[in-house]
């Protein structure tokens, strides 16, 4: 059983905090320890270092080298350029297949938090062992507990089978992020999960969906094949990601595939996706306030503040009065101050910032 920990992503959400050199997935946001370390552990329960590859951007190598010094260096793969999950997942299965043919995968983001890990783990081993014994694409469905709309869902239709307490469903279909009213319907109806983005499959299954789907992505997986392990790869991997398209795993292949099972997830999780669910996972005050540094002595009940999170340097001092539902990060050379309804607009400020050359900021 092999683990791929997919650590590409960009974390524009948490600026100005996560930032281009140290991405949100190599931080402790939400954790004691890196959020990759925690995505690490939680999977070596299972399954040992030597059979964990982590794909991230080519220019963070060595900080996941850093962090998961356990994991051997032909396993950390630097992408020379992101191209969204398919090429990833792709990468990856082709990488183990070349290693061990057939083997069961299983391909998880570096920035969830799971909790408690004994459940996780259990999950793992019923969701392989479906795997093995099928040609299904199995993946994670968490039971939503308020209508977001900024998670992907799973429809599931009839129940298959029940495995270690373990409900196994067919998944009916994928819907793309719903609006709120669409959200509301989903949880009324209780037929619908949150999708984790944790998929579980046996690698030639889901290279054989690539063939079918996306067969110019496979292709591209075929010509490397020859090249893996050996010299060469960094420049074939960089001549074959130039000629792919951005495309999801869900889009590539999940929306399109008939044979896919969701289990019921029996662990917390979070995906952690911005300020906004940083500050709902965090200790609240009597207020609800979430304080952390020099602010945290004037933002309170003197200061009649509700709803705000605050994350102050140790060497610079903020102080809020009369506001509610503020987020304001502070950090080194910059700060943001959002409303908390309106978090999900800091990507378009990270994109701004870039707009008008003041990448030395991000």
């Amino acid at each position: 059983m092999y683990a791929l920990i997919m650590a590409g992503g960009d974390g524009k959400r948490f600026w100005p905090v996560s930032r281009t050199r140290r991405p949100k997935q190599f931080l402790p946001i939400g954790l004691p320890s890196p959020m990759i370390r925690h995505t690490f552990e939680n999977v070596s329960r299972l399954i040992p270092p030597e059979n964990v590859i982590v794909i991230t951007n080519r220019e963070h190598v060595g900080i996941v080298k850093e962090i998961l010094p356990e994991v051997p260096e032909r396993n950390v793969i630097g992408e020379p350029c992101g191209r969204d999950t398919a090429p990833c997942v792709g990468l990856g299965a082709q990488l183990i297949e070349s290693r061990e043919p057939d083997a069961v995968m299983v391909c998880l983001p570096a920035d969830h938090i799971i909790k408690p890990v004994s459940r996780f783990v259990l999950t793992l081993r019923v969701a392989a062992a479906e795997a093995r014994r099928s040609s299904s694409l199995i993946t994670l469905g968490i039971k939503p507990t308020y209508p977001a709309t900024g998670y992907g869902y799973v429809r599931r239709a009839e129940l298959i089978t029940k495995e270690r307490g373990l409900s196994v469903y067919r998944a009916l279909r994928f819907e793309e992020k719903p609006a709120l009213p669409v959200a509301r319907r989903f949880v009324r109806s209780g037929r619908y999960y949150w999708n984790s983005g944790i998929f579980i499959w046996r690698t030639s299954v889901i290279l054989g969906c690539l063939k079918r789907d996306r067969r110019p992505l496979y292709d591209c997986l075929r010509r490397l094949a020859s090249a893996m392990d050996q010299p060469g790869f960094e420049q074939a991997l960089a001549d074959e990601y130039a000629r792919l398209e951005r495309k999801s795993i869900d889009y590539a292949v999940m929306e399109k595939e008939k044979d896919i099972k969701v289990i019921e997830a029996p662990f917390q999780w979070n995906d952690v996706g911005s300020w906004r669910t940083f500050y709902d996972l965090s200790k609240h005050d009597r207020r609800g306030n979430v304080v952390k540094g020099l602010g945290e002595l004037l933002v309170g009940a003197g200061a009649e503040c509700t709803g705000c999170l605050v994350l102050a340097s140790e060497k610079r001092l903020i102080g809020l009065a009369g506001v509610s539902d503020l987020i304001v990060v502070d950090s080194d050379d910059a700060t943001l101050i959002v409303h908390k309804a309106h978090a999900e607009k800091v990507k378009q400020l990270h994109s701004q910032i870039a707009k008008h050359g003041l990448e030395r900021f991000l």
